[in-house]
């Protein structure tokens, strides 16, 4: 009857706390329009539901926190994130045990893989005294 009413879904009494979290963030995702799962930039083709990455076709290996830090990157085109913003998106609750350092790190790997010169890069661009953003400004989608 309450699918007939139109539910999407349903859990049981008694239920487990992580289970309906699960089954509420499954909604969300499908419900959020903003969300991008794939990103085409130039010669970059990103799939984040599919963790598929290429660049120039060739498919691009990312470790998981590069894919993390990419994601907060593209989702947040033209704004700027602190250092913290990222060390909290591509950690999450081990932020507190990370090293700053992890995120130059990676961030150094990570325009390795889709830039075309990581010494001047066109998409990860460092605003000194505040963070990294995105920037495809100029390039075609």
């Amino acid at each position: 009857m309450g699918f007939e009413l139109g539910g999407d879904d349903y859990i049981t009494k008694p239920f487990i706390l992580m289970v309906l979290r699960s089954r509420v963030m499954a909604v969300l995702r499908r419900c959020d329009p903003s969300r991008e799962d794939k990103v085409m930039i130039g010669s970059l083709a990103f799939d984040f539901g599919k963790m598929d990455y290429r660049k120039e076709g060739t498919a691009l290996s990312l470790s998981v926190t590069e894919q993390k830090l990419l994601k907060a990157l593209v989702s947040h085109r033209g704004q700027i994130l602190t250092r913290e913003q990222l060390i909290f998106q591509v950690w999450g609750q081990e932020a507190e045990f990370v090293e700053e350092n992890a995120l130059t790190v990676t961030i150094k790997r990570l325009r390795a893989k889709i830039e075309d010169e990581p010494s001047a890069p066109t998409f990860i661009k460092t605003v000194y005294g505040l963070g990294y953003l995105w920037n495809d400004a100029g390039v075609q989608a």
